[in-house]
């Protein structure tokens, strides 16, 4: 099950939105996608299988929200299977593709706003999805 949080700058308002981990999977161009709902996905999708997990979490080094493959599946599964099983794989901790620092699923007052460099995040909504 995915999460999704809200962020929000207490001095201007800026919103950070945050969530995962999240499935993936090659499209037919070797490209990753993710699978929001299995109600919606495609049967190709379906048959294919997923490849691992993402999430797309807040680099304080980048500033601004990135997606980081945490798991990548040595052969696609099942999706219903991989969430059927008793033991979800844990999720090494998130580093950042682009400067390597580690990423942050939780903002709650530890950040700096990049829009306004005074303001710190707060948590103005959660979802689990």
């Amino acid at each position: 099950m995915a999460t999704r949080a809200e962020w929000k700058c207490n001095n201007c308002g800026h919103i950070v939105d945050t969530s995962g981990p999240w499935e993936l999977y090659p499209n037919t161009a070797e490209k990753r996608r993710i699978y929001w709902d299995p109600r919606s996905v495609s049967k190709k999708a379906r048959k294919s299988g997923i490849k691992g997990y993402f999430v797309k979490w807040y680099c304080p080094q980048c500033r601004t929200v990135v997606d980081s493959v945490e798991i990548e599946l040595e052969e696609q599964v099942d999706l219903y299977e991989q969430w059927n099983k008793s033991e979800m794989p844990l999720l090494p901790k998130a580093l950042c593709p682009a400067c390597g620092a580690g990423l942050k699923g939780d903002l709650n007052g530890s950040e700096i706003c990049p829009k306004c460099n005074r303001g710190k995040f707060e948590l103005s909504n959660r979802w689990w999805l």
